[in-house]
């Protein structure tokens, strides 16, 4: 047996062989002048020195920036009016039995139809909101002019038994008196006399 060959330099692998072509030599150092010639066959050229001209005047782009926008484009201010509908709308939907979601949801009115009016004309955004405030809103007036109708038809009509059981437990000396008194009041809710 004989001995393995020795490992080829560079990790392993033996150079390639030569085909009689060869890459060309790197570019030299750069001349005194700091930078290379320009590429042969006209390549790329420079701009002039100075960078490029100003835009003409009246563009967006005046001196110190690009300027505004013109009408019509970049973000709309958030119509504050919108938001306060929105708020109050829901705040009147869901205050609707303290009766105070009634007025509540006439502001709450107001302010959206004021909203979607800006939005229109293109003042402020916030269009949706200002719908949903509206529609809560006037939601709230009727829910709560619906709730305000059946309390005062409630106590429209039991009125009577309410005061008849206030009287009876003013009267109860004992803890008897006092269920018969309750126990009367079902009765009468239940079951009214004309």
């Amino acid at each position: 047996m004989g001995t393995p060959p020795d490992d080829p330099p560079g990790g392993g692998f033996p150079p390639p062989p030569d085909s009689g072509g060869s890459y060309p030599p790197p570019p030299g150092p750069p001349p005194l002048g700091g930078a290379y010639p320009p590429p042969p066959g006209g390549g790329y050229i420079p701009p002039p020195p100075g960078g490029y001209p100003p835009p003409p005047p009246g563009s967006w782009g005046g001196p110190g920036g690009y300027g505004p926008p013109p009408p019509g484009y970049g973000p709309q201010q958030t119509n504050g009016l919108a938001v306060a509908s929105l708020v109050l709308g829901i705040i009147a939907v869901i205050s609707f039995f303290f009766f105070v979601g009634g007025i509540i949801g006439i502001v709450a009115l107001v302010l959206g139809i004021v909203a979607i009016q800006r939005a229109r004309k293109g003042q402020a955004g916030g269009k949706s909101m200002a719908i949903a405030g509206t529609i809560l809103g006037g939601t709230a007036i009727v829910i709560t002019a619906i709730y305000a109708i059946a309390v005062g038809t409630f106590f429209a009509k039991f009125g009577s038994q309410f005061s008849n059981y206030q009287d009876c437990l003013r009267h109860a000396t004992s803890s008897q008196e006092v269920r018969d008194c309750q126990t009367r009041f079902r009765n009468d809710l239940l079951s009214p006399s004309p």
